[in-house]
């Protein structure tokens, strides 16, 4: 029950597609809160999982895809740029999940789900003591189960969410 945050600014996208694809010789410090209630004002969670990036000397960007036979699949692109004293960091990734269940009483159990999230920051180091950070954060999930035996059910969730924040 933890929150991912990049530059304290929580991070509403698939953590875990993040975390399988960030280096750790790409960040500078790792911030662990627990009970952030106190620490951060932050209730409701066992902790905050903090990550600031490395400055970046030069463009740089990467890509990964994976995926299987079965329909289950994942694409991530990140870019990173320093431009003067504004640094912009995109990140852009999708996952496409399918799984089947039987049970012995011949009920069937199919789920089909799809996400896509958008992350965009750039942080305007104005002085040695001003900076300006602009986060947005842009998602998408479509999630549909299906169960069939004698009769049939069929659960849709759909949820398309903006968020964005500005830090001085």
């Amino acid at each position: 029950n933890y929150i991912l945050a990049i530059g304290n600014i929580d991070l509403l996208t698939d953590w875990e597609c993040i975390l399988e694809q960030i280096k750790a010789c790409e960040l500078s410090t790792i911030d662990i809160y627990n009970y952030p209630a106190v620490s951060q004002g932050s209730g409701a969670t066992d902790g905050i999982i903090d990550l600031y990036f490395k400055d970046p000397e030069s463009t740089h960007g990467k890509a990964a895809i994976e995926g299987n036979t079965y329909g289950n699949g994942k694409l991530y692109a990140d870019v990173n740029t320093k431009i003067k004293n504004v640094n912009i960091r995109a990140l852009a990734l999708t996952h496409m999940k399918y799984g089947k269940a039987y049970t012995n009483d011949d009920y069937t159990t199919t789920m089909r789900s799809g996400a896509e999230n958008l992350y965009l920051n750039a942080c305007w180091d104005i002085s040695e003591r001003d900076n300006l950070n602009f986060n947005l954060v842009q998602g998408f999930s479509d999630e549909k189960i299906r169960g069939y035996s004698t009769f049939s059910l069929k659960f849709v969730n759909r949820q398309r969410w903006v968020d964005t924040n500005t830090r001085y």
